[in-house]
């Protein structure tokens, strides 16, 4: 991509982050209406804008238009996604919505990459993205119905200009860490400026959000939510471990092909294993959740995402693939547990006609973990090293789970 439109390699990363900070800022505006117009009708929506994002993208002459294309995307990831566990959670009684958020997960095209080129990532999404709108239609049939939600004090229009503010506050917040990776540019201090100026009004934005809320007759958290220490106590929980382990898709390639001297396709399998690993935690969830109880398992996964660190941070110390595999598969795996039972109980914690919202959080928070982690953990690889940076990355980890060791902490009831 970067050869085919001239650019240098730090610049084609502008193209995720328009991705991730469209869908990230306005996640939770599409899960309220989602839960105000119907979830599905939302989820229509972005496929249809998918397809649209997709050609786009396949088809741009230019890295302008590509961005705009990104751009595109960014807004149907945010309606597909701010509506799907919503949805998938009433394809099942409400008993078994940790077995449909188990079940629950990304397509996967990546080999199109090898034989079409940097345009097939985009290109094999498009029939995919039309033959899930079409399949859309079928799902009406087999979801639980849920009634809307009520009448609210306030107009509509007036709710969704206060969740306008909290996107608005979101996307000032996520472009911070992005800005502080071009310090490298001439105009350094401009940019560190700029990154300053963008966090400082993005949180006092989400914080005069938040005031709203708390007076306001009809708030998008229920009083006895907004004041719960656990709930928020699992959301710092979501977005350190998915700040941590972001750290071995992106520093582990460059340290088995590098410094441990692994051959390009050894360390793919080895990769491959951390995502096997996710899913394989992700299968295992509901299994696991019915024995010992949804909190105890995200507690536990935690606990065992840093454990995964530390090993990995070991590699030099204890070479050779099994101890290396067994890393990989033991971080994924606990990873792909935390995330279905930390969803499960976001999702039980608000009611059945805010699921959309309830949903929204949870990706909210993965992509916060994931824009300070893509920010931080590249910058300090060239001063520590990998090995330093999953020290920290495990010690970020290690230290939360000593402060939150009782289990009120990770349980939405009492």
């Amino acid at each position: 991509m970067a050869a085919d439109f001239g650019l240098q390699p730090a610049d084609i990363r502008w193209a995720a982050i328009c991705l991730v900070l469209t869908y990230g800022s306005l996640m939770l505006a599409f899960g309220a209406l989602g839960d105000r117009i119907g979830h599905l009708t939302v989820f229509r929506a972005g496929l249809a804008l998918a397809v649209v994002a997709f050609s786009l993208c396949t088809w741009a002459p230019t890295f302008g238009v590509l961005l705009a294309g990104r751009i595109l995307q960014g807004i149907a990831v945010a309606l597909v996604l701010s509506c799907a566990p919503a949805l998938a959670t009433r394809t099942r009684a409400e008993s078994q919505r940790t077995v449909a958020l188990g079940a629950y997960g990304p397509l996967i095209g990546g080999l199109s990459l090898l034989t079409m080129g940097w345009q097939g990532v985009f290109a094999i999404r498009i029939p995919l993205m039309a033959a899930a709108l079409v399949a859309s239609f079928w799902l009406a049939g087999v979801l639980r119905p849920v009634a809307r939600s009520a009448a609210q004090p306030e107009p509509g229009a007036a709710r969704f200009a206060r969740i306008g503010w909290l996107a608005l506050g979101l996307a000032l917040t996520l472009l911070a860490p992005p800005l502080l990776g071009e310090l490298a540019r001439p105009q350094a201090g401009w940019i560190a400026l700029a990154a300053a100026a963008s966090a400082t009004l993005g949180l006092w934005v989400i914080r005069a959000f938040a005031k709203t809320q708390q007076t306001s007759g009809s708030p998008y958290l229920p009083t006895a939510i907004a004041r719960n220490r656990s709930f928020w106590s699992l959301q710092g929980a979501a977005v350190l471990i998915q700040f941590a382990s972001f750290a071995v898709p992106l520093i582990a390639p460059f340290a088995l092909l590098g410094e441990l001297s692994q051959s390009a396709v050894a360390s793919g399998a080895l990769m491959a294993t951390w995502a096997l690993g996710t899913l394989a935690g992700s299968a295992a969830a509901p299994r696991l959740a019915l024995r010992w109880g949804v909190a105890r398992c995200t507690q536990a996964s935690f606990g065992l995402a840093s454990l995964g660190l530390v090993m990995v941070a070991l590699w030099p110390q204890i070479p050779g693939l099994p101890w290396m595999l067994t890393s990989l598969v033991l971080q994924g795996f606990a990873l792909g547990l935390f995330q279905v039972t930390y969803g499960d109980q976001v999702m039980a914690s608000l009611p059945l006609a805010s699921r959309g919202i309830a949903g929204s959080i949870t990706m909210v928070t993965r992509t916060v973990g994931l824009v300070f982690g893509a920010s931080l953990w590249i910058a300090l690889l060239k001063h520590t090293g990998f090995v330093g940076v999953y020290t920290v990355a495990a010690t970020v980890m290690l230290v939360y789970a000593l402060l939150t060791l009782r289990l009120r902490h990770w349980s939405m009831t009492p």
